[in-house]
């Protein structure tokens, strides 16, 4: 999707898949959109959209949850491997983005 311009004050983006779309210059009511990828085994994206509350949603291709789960599953599924350390670096990075 080209979101260009677009303005989404006001958008509930929940459930929204934003892989690929272009949201150059798009007003998103003080949300926040950070992708990171593609990362982990997969080669999926990792997608955080932050609401103005500060409500976060977190997706790592089709799985959906928060930072903390995204976390534990990163630990059950790929321990320690080069795939769970790439997928710890990527929520660091969005964490430092989200955070800055």
């Amino acid at each position: 999707a080209n979101l260009r311009e677009a303005n989404l004050g006001g958008a509930d983006l929940g459930g929204a898949n934003l892989v690929g779309a272009n949201l150059g210059g798009a007003n998103l009511g003080g949300a926040a959109v950070v992708q990171v990828g593609p990362v982990g085994s997969r080669r999926d994206y990792l997608v955080v959209v932050r609401l103005p509350g500060g409500t976060e949603e977190w997706r790592a291709g089709c799985w959906v949850g928060s930072e903390t789960a995204l976390l534990a599953r990163v630990t059950a599924t790929h321990g320690s491997s080069v795939w769970g350390a790439e997928y710890r670096a990527a929520i660091a990075c969005v964490r430092a983005i989200l955070d800055a």
